[in-house]
């Protein structure tokens, strides 16, 4: 008898089903790119995700969350005997920030500071290449380098906002851009939201809120691809879309055991940011830092400042802080988005804030400030939430030269430096794509 071929009893059956399934548990570990998130697990997260996204607070839209602040806010309209006495809040500011304002208006009133982070605006009516060659000259002007931040001059919660870190990725962004674009020098660090108010004729302002605008990370088990690590954890599964697109050509990728991968780098909530109230780093070099930065805008009274800085010591210090963006009186206390709040807690610190807005904006107003109307506030309101930018200019066919202002440009951006360096990342500057119309922009 030949046990290889004629033992077929219980045990030795046994023993062949369990090898077989640790030679299959095996195979799946070692090729878990493509197997390690099932089609119905990753369902099942992102309902669980969406399900988290309506029991915690700090995730609901707007309108939810600001419904128990409105009857506060026509309060006060009452007790100033009007809705649009709140755009004087900030008089140096066109309806005093809450709707339709310029940030590259508000930054550039702030650089006699020295503490702006250096940018230029690209205005969004000119043809993709002669975006190209202003960038590349101001690159080139101050020998800039990538990375670089993009955002749009009107915009709220982080739309449009993009760390392009190649040429190709700006030039793409720009050509896409439909209204002004700002270009920003990329501060490195760590960043913070800062809220700030001066009541008019006080000799100082204050600080009344601080935010740490932490990044959300997860940690790799040296096993798992990125994609399950996102949907595994319990914070990124609540912002899992937001992170599974932004980083959607890693997501096959195995992560070593203890190392951790940022997953967003944009200090935006919507963007999956976490937000932590870091109120009880206040000091008083701090406050006087960014008291002397406000005062030398001329009619600004009332809103938030996003800083990046080397670390929260030397904002504490007051010392080598970086402004990035200022929102004016629609800007929240988003310290109130840290997770261990109550949405009660919050309810009474966005009240309380308005409450003091309006007394600013009543303050202005008797100083000889008019406020806008309510009427035209809402008005402003409304064609803000429905206005669509009006389509970039489609460039005609033409031939290009090496003379060509596109070509200058592309060459500017290249002198800016690219630290990927890689082929695949190189523009493609051949004629017969110069040729081409340029598409008409979109949205992103």
């Amino acid at each position: 008898m030949n046990p290889d071929v004629d033992d077929i009893s219980p045990q030795r059956i046994i023993d062949s089903r369990i090898a077989g399934f640790q030679s299959s548990w095996t195979y799946q570990m070692s090729d878990s790119s493509r197997i390690s998130v099932s089609p119905s697990w990753r369902r099942w997260r992102l309902l669980v995700g969406r399900f988290r996204r309506i029991v915690r607070w700090e995730y609901w839209p707007t309108l939810p969350l600001y419904f128990p602040v409105i009857p506060v806010v026509l309060w006060q309209g009452i007790r100033y005997r009007s809705l649009g006495v709140i755009s004087a809040v900030n008089p140096g500011i066109p309806s005093g920030g809450f709707v339709m304002h310029s940030k590259s208006d508000m930054l550039r009133a702030l650089e006699p500071s020295g503490r702006v982070a250096t940018f230029e605006t690209i205005p969004g009516w000119l043809y993709p290449a002669q975006k190209v060659v202003m960038l590349g000259e101001w690159l080139a002007k101050g020998r800039f380098e990538f990375p670089l931040v993009l955002k749009p001059d009107h915009g709220e919660r982080g739309i449009g906002v993009s760390i392009v870190r190649t040429r190709r990725e700006c030039v793409k962004y720009l050509s896409l851009a439909r209204e002004t674009t700002i270009v920003q020098t990329y501060i490195p660090g760590v960043e913070y939201g800062v809220f700030y108010e001066r009541v008019p004729g006080e000799e100082k302002g204050r600080i009344t809120g601080i935010t740490h605008k932490a990044t959300t990370r997860v940690t790799g088990d040296g096993r798992s691809t990125l994609e399950r690590l996102i949907l595994a954890d319990k914070r990124a599964v609540c912002q899992a879309e937001v992170f599974l697109e932004l980083q959607k050509d890693r997501l096959d990728e195995i992560i070593p055991e203890g190392e951790t991968v940022a997953l967003n780098l944009i200090g935006t909530h919507s963007r999956g940011s976490l937000f932590l109230d870091a109120c009880d780093e206040r000091t008083e070099e701090m406050e006087a830092a960014v008291d002397a930065a406000s005062r030398v805008f001329e009619g600004f009274h009332f809103g938030r400042f996003d800083i990046r800085c080397p670390s929260l010591e030397a904002l504490k210090r007051g010392e080598d802080f970086h402004i990035v963006e200022l929102n004016g009186v629609t800007s929240e206390p988003t310290h109130i988005y840290d997770p261990r709040h109550s949405v009660f807690y919050a309810w009474w610190k966005l009240a309380a804030q308005w409450a003091r807005a309006y007394r600013i904006a009543g303050i202005n107003r008797s100083l000889g400030h008019p406020p806008m109307g309510t009427a035209e506030l809402f008005r402003r309101i409304l064609v803000s939430k429905g206005k669509s930018a009006k389509p970039a200019p489609v460039a005609k066919a033409e031939k290009h030269s090496a003379e060509h202002p596109w070509n200058h440009g592309i060459q500017n951006l290249r002198s800016a430096g690219n630290p990927v360096g890689q082929e695949h990342q190189r523009v493609d500057e051949s004629p017969s794509d110069h040729s081409r119309p340029q598409p008409a922009p979109r949205d992103f």
